[in-house]
């Protein structure tokens, strides 16, 4: 079987597709999330006592992998910002 310029074509196309749709995808892991991102949430890990290894916990388990969490005390929040 002899490969075609049609068959080129459709291998080209289809490479490009699949990486511009990986690219611009949130749920791969450390894309999408600036650098100098940061949220806060007025959640248990922090009003319970587990400190900023459950803040860490919580942001990597709803948020992305790719974060790290620390408690603030004014008023109780724990946020979460990208890992630098």
């Amino acid at each position: 079987m002899a490969i075609t310029k049609n068959m080129l074509v459709v291998l080209l196309l289809t490479i490009i597709f699949v990486t511009s749709s990986v690219h611009c995808s949130d749920s791969a892991l450390g894309i999408g999330i600036k650098e100098d991102w940061e949220v806060c949430f007025s959640i248990d890990p922090c009003l319970t006592g587990e400190g900023t290894l459950g803040c860490t916990k919580w942001c990597r388990n709803h948020i992305n992998l790719s974060l790290v969490g620390y408690c603030r005390t004014d008023p109780e929040h724990c946020c979460c910002v990208a890992e630098k």
